[in-house]
């Protein structure tokens, strides 16, 4: 059994159980342009993470008319080296931005997304960066 820990509770599940839970994290009510930043969970396995993160986007721009693929590079996050992107697409009355960043942690990939309207792209980098900035991971 593994134990887990979130900010209310504390439990255990099977070992061979895969956690795909999300966490998502958004602005104030009331802020004119919401800003929301969303941690989600994939089994890793064996794979590298350079092709993980290249089939997630492929996926993506199979489900995203118009993706433009504004940038990647590897960076560290805490004590980890990962790898991180910049997407966008238009939307009805503007285009979207996210600035996702892939880490691999004990088999899985931890993937920090955060999302905007692209004109506030550099406020919504802020926000997921003083996340990441202070992150602590916890050994398994």
């Amino acid at each position: 059994m593994r134990t887990y820990h979130t900010d209310e509770l504390l439990f255990d599940v099977p070992d061979e159980w895969s956690d795909r839970s999300v966490n998502i994290f958004v602005s104030a009510p009331g802020d004119r342009v919401p800003f929301n930043i969303v941690v989600t969970r994939d089994p890793l396995g064996d794979a590298e993470l350079r092709p993980f993160v290249l089939g997630k986007l492929k996926e993506i721009s199979k489900s995203v008319p118009k993706l433009n693929i504004l940038g990647q590079r590897e960076r560290m996050v805490g004590p980890l080296s990962g790898l991180e992107a910049r997407i966008q697409w238009p939307v009805q009355g503007g285009t979207m931005y996210q600035h996702q960043v892939y880490v691999p942690y004990y088999g899985e990939v931890l993937v920090f997304t955060a999302s905007s309207v692209v004109k506030l792209a550099p406020q919504c980098d802020a926000y997921l960066e003083q996340m990441l900035s202070g992150i602590k991971f916890r050994k398994q």
